[in-house]
Order: structure tokens, then C-alpha cells, then sequence
């Protein structure tokens, strides 16, 4: 699909992770190579391809402020530095991930994929209890290790 850094992306282009707003800001590498290492666990895991789907990308300071009701907040979609660093890559993704089960495509559910994600110890940050039954997103970030 994508390259990276002359590292073929199987499952995802690398401009998938780019901010939706068009300002042309990006995710980092590492963040990417890290959820490719992940899928290719993902596809062991369940012996069929996959397909991932960033739902949450990269954020500039203006679409982060647009995600949030205008508010500022902090978000490792922006940076590591979590704010306003210039010139900074997004160092989070929010993805949900689908296995090709029966000849149709079918959801790996978000606590299923958390517990895989936890296990790799390829993230630093894996998020989906807080986000409720409605959402169908796992955050993966590079920040410190904690599960929320």
C-alpha cells in the first residue's frame, strides 16, 4: 500500500495518518512502523488478512481545537509535547481494525485488539475504556505506558 522511510506499509498508507484538515501535518514514523509490527500480530493472531482503518490521525493545533468544541486541549495527536510544539508530528492513532472472515470483512472488537496491543508492548498509550460502548476506536500513542 505505503511506504515509509523505504519500509513497505501492508496494511495502510502512510498519508492515512495525515491531519484531515489538509494543513499537511504528519504522524510519526516510529508510531506508523509501530502499528504496522502491531498488525502483522494481529494477522498471526487470527490467520486471515487485515485491514486498518485510521479513524484518528495526526491533528494540527486548529483541528485538535474543532475535535474538542474549540477548546484546547491536550493530545498526543498533536505531539509528544502534547500542545503547541511547532513544526511537531503526531505521536497517536485511533484505529479500528477488520479481519477478512468468511469472505466478508468482519470488526475485531476494540477490547479484543486493546489486549492484543497491551501484550505487543509496541505503544505507550492504549485507550478504548473511556471512549464507551458507541465508539469503535483503539488510541494508540507513543507517551508513556498506562491503559485507559
Amino acid at each position: 500500500m505505503g511506504e515509509l522511510m523505504q519500509v513497505p506499509l501492508k496494511n495502510f498508507h502512510q498519508t492515512e495518518a495525515d491531519c484531515r484538515c489538509g494543513c499537511g501535518k504528519k504522524t510519526a514514523p516510529e508510531l506508523l512502523l509501530r502499528l504496522q509490527a502491531f498488525l502483522f500480530i494481529v494477522e498471526r493472531e487470527y490467520g486471515v488478512p487485515v485491514r486498518c482503518i485510521i479513524s484518528g490521525p495526526a491533528r494540527c493545533d486548529k483541528r485538535n481545537a474543532e475535535i474538542y468544541g474549540g477548546k484546547d486541549v491536550p493530545s498526543y495527536h498533536r505531539g509528544m509535547s502534547r500542545g503547541k510544539a511547532r513544526g511537531e508530528v503526531g505521536a497517536a492513532v485511533d484505529v479500528v481494525v477488520e479481519v477478512f472472515l468468511e469472505r466478508e470483512w468482519a470488526r475485531v472488537s476494540k477490547q479484543h485488539l486493546a489486549e492484543l496491543a497491551i501484550e505487543s508492548k509496541l505503544f505507550g498509550g492504549v485507550g478504548w475504556k473511556i471512549y464507551g460502548p458507541a465508539s469503535s476506536f483503539v488510541h494508540l500513542d507513543l507517551g508513556p505506558v498506562r491503559v485507559f
